[in-house]
């Protein structure tokens, strides 16, 4: 587990943590910084622990505690989706609200998280202080969105955080394993064209992937039916690829409602007829959820939809060995929309 935090002054930025409030061990910087990152390695899987910062070696705030992941093929995996809610308005705070009491292991952001230009004042505003409770706990992977990348192509949302590397210093796209999930991070602000350095690495790491599920996100949707619509150049660029390597689920933000589509296949409807519960289905589905916190915008349909609607939500995903349970819940806790995917063990 990684804990990362940043001072105003130089200091040596220190972590003390254990699987008892007592603690017990102690990672430190190697010198003074104002950016602190600091790895806490040999953990026990799926065992909650314990932690408080320290600042030049003395205890600093209250102490905090996080879960390990699971190993490769223990479940359950509970995990929450948001996006374009970085505006720092009432409306994210209780979106964020609702993604805290799903409970979830870790939350994927789908981009656009510091309006309006992703300078570090509203990185601030509208992502670090709305998510600080959460992050305190609770692993969260954000995707760069168009807004986030107005300032320095994202640079300020990148540097607010310590997310995981697909190469050294290269956090716009990346992935990581949680149990049997494998999770891909994708920037579309950057080239996803054959050749480019993003679809290069793409190609690589999907074809080493043997987990039993496999999860892609990023901002723009290649399949909408609201404001800005369907996204033919990453229809073009990533649906093959994700065809190819059966990717599962694919969840975007961009427009501001909730709609998923049926299993798609080169970009056509299949296993239809199984709606809303799917065992085996032969295509990946399609999820655009980015009803974070920003104003909403009208939900539409279309050939590939299968349900949409226009509300301030999360989705929640439920990892159950061969069977996944996917929601769609509004801000009372009413659940929207409920599909499941069953796999027929190997």
């Amino acid at each position: 587990m990684t804990i990362a935090f940043w001072t105003v002054a130089a200091v040596v930025g220190g972590v003390e943590y254990g699987t008892t409030p007592l603690f017990g061990s102690v990672v430190s910087d190697v010198a003074p910084g104002t950016r602190h990152v600091l790895v806490l390695d040999a953990l026990t899987g799926s065992t909650p622990y314990s932690y408080r910062l320290l600042v030049d070696g003395a205890p600093v705030g209250v102490p905090h505690a996080f879960t390990t992941p699971p190993g490769q093929d223990a479940t359950p995996v509970r995990f929450v989706v948001t996006g374009d809610g970085g505006t720092g308005c009432a409306t994210e705070f209780d979106t964020i609200a609702l993604a805290t009491a799903q409970a979830p292991d870790f939350v994927l952001h789908t981009g656009d998280a510091a309006y309006e230009d992703g300078t570090t004042s509203d990185v601030r505003n509208g992502f670090t202080i709305p998510f600080a409770d959460l992050a305190a706990t609770t692993a969260i992977f954000t995707t760069i969105g168009n807004h986030d990348s107005h300032t320095q192509g994202g640079k300020p949302l990148l540097d607010a955080q310590a997310l995981p590397e697909s190469a050294p210093g290269e956090s716009r796209w990346y992935s990581f394993a949680w149990g049997p999930c494998h999770v891909v991070c994708l920037d579309t602000e950057t080239s996803t064209t054959a050749g480019s350095a993003q679809r290069t690495w793409l190609e690589a790491d999907l074809a080493s992937d043997s987990a039993l599920w496999t999860f892609v996100f990023f901002h723009h949707p290649p399949y909408s039916s609201s404001r800005h619509g369907s996204n033919a150049t990453l229809e073009a660029d990533l649906v093959p690829l994700f065809d190819a390597r059966h990717v599962d689920v694919v969840f975007t933000g961009h427009d501001h409602d909730y709609e998923r589509t049926f299993p798609l296949a080169a970009g056509l409807p299949v296993d239809v007829g199984m709606e809303p519960d799917y065992v085996d289905p032969t295509g990946t589905v399609y999820v655009v959820t980015g009803g974070g916190g920003k104003g909403l915008y009208p939900a539409g349909t279309s050939a590939f939809t299968a349900f949409s609607v226009s509300a301030f939500h999360v989705t929640r995903v439920a990892v159950e060995a061969e069977t996944l349970t996917l929601e769609a819940v509004g801000q009372d806790g009413t659940v929207l929309d409920h599909a499941t995917i069953t796999k027929t063990p190997p």
